[in-house]
């Protein structure tokens, strides 16, 4: 894992629709932004700690003056690295915003400070480790969610992801899921706003 890739700062987020595959963590610096998670939005200020689960829609519109720090970690990289399953989600009503932000203001020091220092980037992972492993206690297998339409569409994507090597047509991942494959296509496109081809591209790219 390459933190350069993961944590990033930007001045304006905004970003019009988006499909989150793995885990986004978003910290508001400066200023304040209206984020939309799954058609519910809310106006976030300084120091707000926002968590963007795995196959969450989310739109953010931010002002110019807005600092926001970006944490994302892919599937691969929970599951590799942190063994976080992605069969569980984060119940954002019961964290503890507090703790998260200590870690999360450890983790942005020490990157800003010894980005070039070998012997001190341990350090950044092992903030990136405590925060991790503080969400872990957040836990909640997504059985717990009703997902309605879009839970076949969660299977088929599972299914993507376990069988990403092979020669993996559309056909193959509707049946396996038990759908039709036109069925299967328009909704994949209207739950992630992605075709098939750009998905499982995007997957073998995350385990690149």
């Amino acid at each position: 894992m390459l933190i350069d890739c993961n944590l990033k700062f930007y001045q304006t987020l905004n970003v019009q629709s988006e499909f989150n595959i793995g885990l986004l963590i978003l910290y508001i610096i400066e200023g304040s932004s209206n984020i939309s998670i799954n058609g519910k939005t809310k106006k976030y200020k300084s120091k707000d700690f926002i968590i963007i689960n795995d196959l969450d829609h989310y739109r953010i519109l931010s002002a110019k003056k807005n600092v926001i720090a970006s944490l994302c970690l892919s599937r691969v990289e929970l599951d590799y690295f942190f063994q976080f399953n992605k069969r569980y989600y984060i119940n954002k009503d019961k964290l503890d915003s507090s703790m998260l932000r200590f870690y999360m203001n450890k983790l942005i020091v020490n990157y800003l400070n010894n980005k070039r220092k070998k012997e001190k980037r341990n350090k950044v992972f092992e903030h990136l480790n405590q925060l991790v492993m503080t969400l872990r206690l957040y836990r909640e297998l997504d059985e717990t969610v009703e997902y309605s339409m879009t839970n076949d569409i969660n299977k088929a994507i599972d299914y993507m992801y376990h069988n990403y090597k092979n020669k993996l047509y559309i056909g193959e991942v509707a049946t396996k899921s038990l759908l039709s494959v036109r069925w299967f296509s328009d909704r994949l496109v209207e739950v992630t706003s992605m075709r098939y081809r750009d998905l499982i591209s995007a997957i073998r790219l995350s385990y690149s």
